[in-house]
């Protein structure tokens, strides 16, 4: 220990040999001078100078009162490095009450002050990690109750780290108790690692709810010994909302394909099943008609042509509206455009077409995306809007091709659209079904609408990943 005496004027009158060694100066550099004079400028453990006034020998001069335990640091002469020390400083008086001076003490402490700050600096760049970590990182004692709390959890289920720490789990979380995430936390007590994945979790207190998956471990000391538990967890909600509404997609798709499959068939069945059958019985007829019977040989002939003509267009029909060859023949405009003309001519609504397309074919997958995008936006248009008018926008440019069909009907009301997000299936199996296509094909679907008279308007967006130079790379093309 470095032990000194100053004099009433805060002039150095002794110091011992620590004292001199920790400062690196000789008694000819200290004695009778001030520690200004000796060229120590002490420093605050922030990096800030000391006044001289504020130095803890001139202020237990000043006062007549110790100054205790402060840590100060001052550059030493000659290795140029901070050296820290920690003080006391005693005033000293005669008897009968005469300030004689100032004992002061110090003790080197700049190993441990250099052990601390790397710890210092170790425990934020835990705690960074702590609150940039994707995941939740908890930590419970033997008595499960929880230790530490990290941002991630926070931001999870929305508890504050003091709303937790010290509580029960089976107090805060009756989940855990019900689907096997005590039982979890016992096993990892005992030495195991305990997995539990697709957790359901609804937090009371806050009405946030999901899906996790949680990962106990045990928590060890420096002796091997378990002190207790550290979990890990992954909010899986989005993945699993997703698996849910791919399952219900699937589910929809597979019922309407099974009750378009049954139209298909009621309308060959009550239609042209009925004309082929009439077709049928004329040429019965024709055959036992007598040869003097002219007249009426050539209206059954008339008749029957008729029917086959009809049964022809509605098969036609029906093939087109399956999938139109001129999609394959010629591309998307083209199919977009004798479409458009059609659904005009059945359901008397006004079509606007824009095709601003490049002559160039697209891939076979892009062009029957967009096509069926296109039939179900315009179904939705006759059956729900209302819409006397519907748009086509069809446009592309080197990164993306987009089509947009609008009208000026009815519009979504504003709850259903807001629960699009989070909710897709509101929407209906036709959103779904178009949102499915534009995910598999890396592009996307964007809704908007305005019930003010503005209508909606589908916009489907998709990147060009791959062309082909020509129709005949397609493989249903003629």
């Amino acid at each position: 220990m470095g032990v000194a005496f100053l004099g009433p004027d805060a002039r150095l009158q002794f110091a011992n040999e620590a004292a001199l060694g920790i400062c690196g100066l000789s008694e000819a550099d200290v004695l009778g001078k001030t520690t200004e004079e000796m060229g120590l400028n002490l420093l605050r453990e922030d990096g800030t100078e000391v006044p001289m006034s504020m130095r803890p020998a001139p202020r237990a001069l000043r006062t007549g009162k110790a100054v205790r335990g402060e840590i100060l640091g001052f550059v030493h002469p000659r290795t140029r490095e901070i050296i820290w020390c920690y003080t006391d400083n005693i005033p000293q008086f005669t008897s009968d009450g005469t300030l004689k001076g100032v004992i002061t003490t110090f003790t080197d402490v700049t190993e441990r002050m250099s052990n601390r700050r790397k710890l210092e600096r170790t425990n934020e760049f835990n705690r960074q990690i702590l609150i940039s970590v994707q995941e939740g990182i908890i930590v419970h004692d033997r008595d499960l109750r929880y230790r530490l709390w990290n941002p991630y959890m926070e931001r999870m289920v929305g508890l504050k780290e003091k709303d937790v720490l010290g509580k029960d789990p089976r107090e805060l979380f009756p989940f855990l108790e019900e689907y096997g995430g005590i039982s979890a936390m016992e096993r990892a007590l005992a030495g195991e690692i305990a997995t539990e994945t697709d957790m359901p979790y609804e937090i009371a207190q806050t009405g946030e709810k999901g899906w996790c998956d949680n990962k106990y471990s045990p928590l060890r000391n420096e002796s091997d010994e378990i002190i207790g538990v550290i979990a890990t967890v992954r909010d899986v909600t989005g993945r699993k909302r997703h698996e849910d509404e791919l399952h219900e997609l699937s589910s929809r798709l597979l019922q309407l394909q099974d009750e378009e499959r049954r139209r298909i068939a009621r309308d060959l069945h009550d239609s042209l099943a009925q004309q082929l059958m009439a077709a049928s019985l004329n040429l019965a007829r024709l055959g036992k008609a007598p040869a003097a019977a002219r007249a009426k040989r050539t209206a059954l002939i008339s008749e029957t042509r008729k029917i086959v003509s009809d049964s022809a267009r509605q098969i036609r029909s029906i093939s087109y509206l399956l999938h139109p060859p001129l999609l394959d023949e010629l591309g998307l405009a083209s199919a977009i455009e004798e479409y458009a003309q059609g659904f005009g001519r059945r359901t008397g609504i006004l079509m606007d077409v824009d095709l601003r397309f490049r002559s160039r074919r697209l891939d076979q997958d892009i062009e029957t995306a967009l096509f069926r995008i296109l039939q179900e936006s315009l179904g939705n248009i006759q059956k729900h809007s209302a819409s006397e008018t519907a748009s086509i926008r069809l446009a592309s440019d080197n990164q993306c091709v987009t089509l947009e069909i609008s009208d000026r009907g009815k519009g979504i009301p504003g709850g259903e659209l807001q629960s699009y997000a989070s909710r897709p299936q509101t929407l209906g199996v036709g959103i779904l079904g178009m949102r499915e296509r534009m995910r598999q094909l890396g592009g996307r679907l964007e809704i908007s609408s305005n019930v003010q008279g503005a209508g909606t308007t589908i916009r489907a967006i998709l990147p060009l990943m791959s062309e082909v130079p020509h129709a005949g790379s397609h493989p249903d093309s003629r």
